[in-house]
């Protein structure tokens, strides 16, 4: 059998047979065997004592490896395997049968750190997960608990909004108007609507005439400020065109007479007060506004249609069938089915007066005071405690 050396490690490989080259067992270094040399004159040295010393530099070759694997970059259960490898071929050599123990507690310590690092990450992402599922459990606990709550609230605030509080509102309002009040018009507030008064709307006259639905823009102390909902009869501001104000024109004159005494009952005109009706202004206008009226029916100003309307659309004039077929000859209707309508405000002119447009935008230039193309939607006062009164 031939033995070679490795000159990294310090190994012995077997070689086979006939072979002239082989790996190292240990490092896997490739090992080359060198020719024999002829020694001339020299007498051959004794084989025992060249034996032992290749024998001895083998032992302190694997001793050397096995320091070096001890002695990694980065300490490694893999290094302390290689070094039991070297030191295991050479038992009782110096101290290696103690580096030998020293390498198995290594190994031994660094797969317990190895152990405990695991065992440390399991209980962080066991820990990460205890944390979701006590997450999951609280969100579920508050779908649980929450979603009925929600609900109940929900419906608790519905049954107070549509049952609730318009019951106290409405018994409020009984008992600071009376029942009689209440059966007549329900619960007077701005937004509210009430029927009042009748005329011609429909343009059937064979089924009689309708009752006059008004829209209440404000209420304080038992009075209602009350515009009609519907334009319902198509007239000029004034006979002629002429510089005039509210004070004087024509259509003041006829709410006052033919209107308020056609279309009201005794009892209800009753409810009517006279009221001081302000002689407003557009801000920037030079024209004159006449002087404040006592008036018991009267047109909206520019002011108060702004104050009163909050947007174009809530001002939009839609007038009655009977409106609209009594103007034919004068009258053509918007796509969108409204109407301009008269304001009682004067225009930029003094012959012509403000008016709201078919978009339901103020338009304060104002149209000729004898156009027959706008509609009139009547306003008025209404006191409740004149009810019954004749």
């Amino acid at each position: 059998m031939t033995l070679i050396q490795c000159k990294m490690c310090g190994g012995e490989t077997e070689v086979p047979l006939g072979a002239s080259a082989v790996e190292c067992k240990y490092c896997g270094e490739m090992l080359t065997l060198d020719p024999p040399k002829s020694r001339t004159g020299t007498a051959p040295a004794s084989t025992d004592s060249t034996s032992a010393d290749s024998e001895e530099g083998r032992k302190a070759t694997l001793y050397a490896a096995g320091l070096a694997y001890m002695r990694p970059r980065v300490e490694n259960i893999e290094s302390y395997e290689a070094a039991i490898a070297a030191f295991g071929q050479i038992p009782g050599f110096k101290d290696a049968d103690e580096q030998l123990r020293v390498c198995r507690d290594r190994i031994a310590a660094l797969q317990a750190r190895e152990e405990a690092r695991r065992a440390k990450q399991r209980q962080q992402v066991e820990a990460v997960l205890a944390k979701r599922q006590k997450r999951t459990l609280r969100l579920k606990m508050l779908l649980c608990i929450g979603v009925p709550v929600l609900c109940a609230c929900i419906a608790i605030g519905l049954v107070l909004q549509l049952a609730v509080f318009p019951a106290i509102k409405k018994q409020n309002f009984i008992d600071t108007y009376g029942q009689a009040v209440y059966d007549r018009f329900g619960v007077v507030e701005p937004g509210a609507y009430f029927e009042l008064g009748k005329c011609e709307q429909d343009n059937t006259a064979a089924n009689g005439e309708e009752e006059i639905e008004w829209l209440v823009l404000e209420f304080r102390d038992g009075r209602a400020l009350v515009v009609s909902r519907y334009a319902l009869i198509f007239l000029p501001y004034h006979t002629t065109a002429e510089d005039i104000t509210w004070e004087h024109c024509s259509l003041r004159q006829w709410l006052n007479s033919d209107f308020i005494s056609t279309v009201f009952s005794a009892e209800e005109a009753a409810m009517i007060p006279t009221v001081t009706v302000p002689a407003d202004s557009v801000p920037g206008q030079i024209t004159d506004s006449g002087n404040p009226t006592q008036d018991r029916i009267f047109l909206l100003s520019a002011v108060e249609a702004e104050r009163y309307f909050s947007s174009d659309k809530e001002r939009w004039g839609i007038f009655t069938q009977y409106a609209e077929e009594q103007n034919y000859l004068y009258f053509s209707p918007t796509n969108s089915g409204t109407c301009r309508w008269w304001l009682r405000t004067p225009g930029e002119q003094q012959d012509k007066a403000t008016e709201v447009g078919t978009s339901g935008r103020i338009i304060t230039y104002g149209r000729t005071v004898d156009s027959k193309t706008n509609g009139v939607r009547p306003a008025m006062w209404i006191e409740f405690s004149s009810l019954g009164k004749s």
